[in-house]
Formats: structure tokens, sequence, C-alpha cells
């Protein structure tokens, strides 16, 4: 019934041209990157009139993504295709259901209640991601010891981070000291005075936070002569934009984190679009390109089984699979990947 129910949402009539509304603020406070989503939409879509993309950007002000979602239900949109965060998407989650609009979420960690209605993620569960960060930590023998956890309890997907990040450890017979923050309110001093108390060098930092603040905190290390091994997620950025990086006083750094995809895949069929990309547009394409290039072609096959260049499968039954990521190493050079071994382990 579920299958049925989705191809009748997704089955758009051949005359109709099929809209594909684009949302998020992360896309909107950095232009760059919000054009290199649009192009990569557009790239898809180049040729072809039966498909028609337009962007709805907002800011982060509260409510923000609800009232964007309710211009894109007005303004009859088929398709609503972004979300910066899974908060973003909870605020619309009740009127895309309602309005049976499917949205295909790039960056949000869904629940799997979420994908029994009309929404897609392109993006792994955190254990799978996690897991990966374990295979690489024990290849090259790196020690866990005294772990310093610091997460955003305000974000959903960073909790969920939390959660497989912490039976991580208890496998390894680790200690963890926990510092949850409500990111807006990040205090350097009461960070400090936690890690005192624990009277404890810290050997590792697990930072499941947006990079401003995970910048913030490695920076408070940095001022007790404390230079642990740094481990994030995808939010940290990317090899093109080390927004984790960047944000460091001191860039004498060492760690890693895993991310679903990059733009220094050489696989084939992402050169190719990497290669088009560059040549239709005259500029690098990002990430959010190949995720919106993959997304949109996926509607274009009518939600038939799809492999993206990005390696994200795309399933009939309107869920995906993650059959690719990379190792990111971040060093005083800024963010690279793994040299030799940048595919994930199985």
């Amino acid at each position: 019934m579920k299958l049925v129910i989705l191809l009748t949402l997704l089955s758009f009539n051949a005359e109709a041209v099929t809209k594909v509304c684009l949302a998020g603020s992360t896309v909107k406070i950095f232009k760059s990157y919000g054009q290199s989503f649009i192009n990569g939409a557009k790239l898809a879509v180049m040729n072809n009139k039966d498909f028609e993309v337009k962007e709805y950007f907002y800011d982060r002000s509260p409510l923000a993504a609800r009232e964007a979602t309710k211009k894109m239900i007005a303004e009859n949109c088929n398709v609503i295709m972004g979300y910066s965060n899974i908060n973003e998407l909870n605020q619309a989650k009740d009127l895309v259901i309602k309005n049976k609009v499917p949205v295909i979420s790039i960056y949000s960690n869904l629940k799997d209640e979420d994908s029994k209605v009309n929404i897609l993620t392109m993006q792994p569960k955190a254990e799978f991601m996690v897991d990966k960060v374990n295979k690489y930590l024990k290849k090259n023998k790196q020690k866990l010891g005294t772990t310093l956890m610091v997460t955003a309890a305000n974000i959903s997907s960073f909790q969920d981070y939390k959660s497989a990040f912490s039976k991580m450890i208890s496998s390894e017979s680790g200690t963890v000291v926990n510092y949850d923050l409500l990111e807006n309110k990040f205090n350097k001093d009461i960070l400090l005075k936690k890690i005192k108390n624990t009277r404890k060098k810290i050997d590792t930092v697990i930072l499941l936070t947006r990079s401003v603040v995970a910048s913030k905190v490695v920076n408070a290390l940095t001022e007790l002569k404390q230079k642990p091994f740094v481990i994030g997620t995808s939010n940290f950025g990317s090899t093109t934009l080390p927004a984790f990086y960047n944000g460091l006083k001191d860039k004498d750094v060492n760690g890693m984190f895993v991310r679903q995809h990059s733009v220094m895949d050489r696989d084939p069929s992402y050169k190719a679009f990497n290669k088009l990309y560059k040549k239709t547009f005259k500029s690098n394409p990002m990430v959010i390109s190949g995720y919106a290039y993959d997304a949109i072609n996926y509607l274009k096959k009518n939600k038939k089984d799809h492999m993206g260049v990005t390696g994200v499968h795309f399933a009939s039954n309107f869920t995906t699979k993650t059959e690719k990521c990379f190792y990111v190493l971040v060093n005083k050079n800024g963010h690279s990947l793994a040299k030799g071994s940048d595919r994930c382990l199985p």
C-alpha cells in the first residue's frame, strides 16, 4: 500500500511541468553554496521542458522554514528539495504530509517513521557513519583514551550521533565526558571549568555541533594547552569549504570525519558530472551540487531505481542507501581526503 501511495503522489502528468522547489537556510546565508545548489538542479533539467526549478531560500529566524513551506505549497510545488537540517524539516513536516507534497531532504537525518510517509533523505543514519569512524580508528591504531563529547542539545540529528558514539566508546571500554549545550549559548568558561574538573588530559574530542561552535571548543582546549585528536561529522564542512578549520585560531590540529560524498571523488561517473558542471557554469561544483543533480535525475526516471553520481542509491520505494563514503582528515593544511584509502572501509 505504501508503494502504491508514493507512486501515486510522485507520478506526474506527462504533459504537465514538474515544479521542483529548492529550500534551505544555509543556502541563503552562504551565497556561493546556494548558487551551487541551484546550478546542480538546473544542470539536471537542462534542455528538459518537463521540469522547472525555483528556489525558496529563507533565513534562520523562528518558523522561517514553515512559512517558506506554506508559500511553496501555495505556489504548487510538486516536490520540495533541501532543508538544511532536521529542525527545519520538522517545522514543515505536518504541512507536506497533509498536502501530499513529496520531500527530498538532502542533509536531514530522518527517523524510520519518516520513510513511511512522503519524505526521503539522502543521508545515511548516524550508526552507519559512526561505524565507519570506528573502523578508521582501529585500522590506524588511534586510541580514544579519555573522550570529551560535545553535543548540540537543540539539534536532534546530533543527539542521534551522540547515542551512536556512546555505544562505540562503551564497546571500546573508553571513558567519556559529556557536555551538552545550546549552540547560541556557548560559554567557554563553563566548558573549561568542566574539563578542569575532570582532572584528566583529554585525548579525544568528538564534536557534534555545527562548525562554528566546534571551532570554538577546540580553541578553548588550546588555551589549556591540550591538543586532542578531533572527530567530527560532515558539519565540519568539506575539502573545498573547510568551515571547521577556518574557525580555528591554532591551525595545528589532528583529526578526521566521514563524509558521504566528496568533490574529490575519482569515480568515472562523478568525474563526468564534474566536467559537465565546470563546462556549463565555469566554476567547480560543491557537494550540494551533486546531491541536487542526483535527486532530480531520480525524479526524471519517475522514481525508479537510480544510482547517483554521489553514491546515493535511490530505490523505487522512495528510500535511499549509501553506497560509498570518504574519510576526510583535518590537519594544519586544512581538510583533505585520506591518501591511499579515502574510501570508507566495508
